[in-house]
């Protein structure tokens, strides 16, 4: 979703959903189906898999989408800068060079600094790291994002080959503490 190319659905979220607001920084809306407010309460679990690459500044915000920035200068940076939570890199560049006005601060001095080594041409995008195996695949950024349960005995009590499914079912859900019953419906 940080690149808006590729599919119909990325480009519905994007006019729909997002309403030219960053994804990174978009709150949870109360009234949205489970699965978009599932995929934004996954917003930081997915951070550390990707690294935005500058390039155009078009896309990309400058101090979001990963917020290095703002993470490390908090958010009075921005008015030091005379800028807004929401600017795009292209809107402090003119002729591929950037624009700053005066630096107010130190670390607008540092953050100026840093930006003025980048080279800019080309399109800007999101590349998907590595998980901690070494490569990128589906499977391993999985793995990496879900929590490592410890193994449960009792699963021999529910799950043996002669067990009816719907009794197994039922069974897990007691051992979970999770069935529907009249002093759990009461509350």
């Amino acid at each position: 979703m940080s690149s808006l190319n590729g599919s119909l659905w990325v480009a519905w979220v994007h006019d729909s959903l997002l309403k030219g607001k960053s994804f990174w920084t978009i709150k949870i809306p109360q009234d949205c189906t489970w699965g978009w407010r599932t995929l934004l309460k996954l917003r930081e679990e997915v951070r550390r898999f990707i690294k935005f690459e500058v390039v155009d500044g078009k896309k990309i915000y400058v101090w979001h989408p990963a917020g290095p920035l703002l993470l490390k200068y908090g958010p009075r940076v921005i008015y030091d800068a005379d800028s807004q939570l929401q600017a795009k890199v292209d809107s402090m560049l003119q002729n591929q060079c950037w624009v700053w006005k005066p630096a107010r601060s130190d670390d607008l001095v540092s953050i100026q600094g840093q930006l003025s080594l980048l080279e800019l041409k080309n399109e800007d995008k999101a590349v998907r790291l590595a998980s901690t195996s070494g490569e990128y695949s589906c499977a391993n950024t999985f793995e990496d994002i879900c929590e490592k349960d410890q193994v449960f005995d009792w699963w021999k009590l529910i799950w043996f080959p002669l067990s009816i499914p719907k009794h197994a079912f039922i069974r897990w859900l007691a051992i979970k503490n999770s069935l529907s019953t009249r002093d759990r419906l009461a509350q």
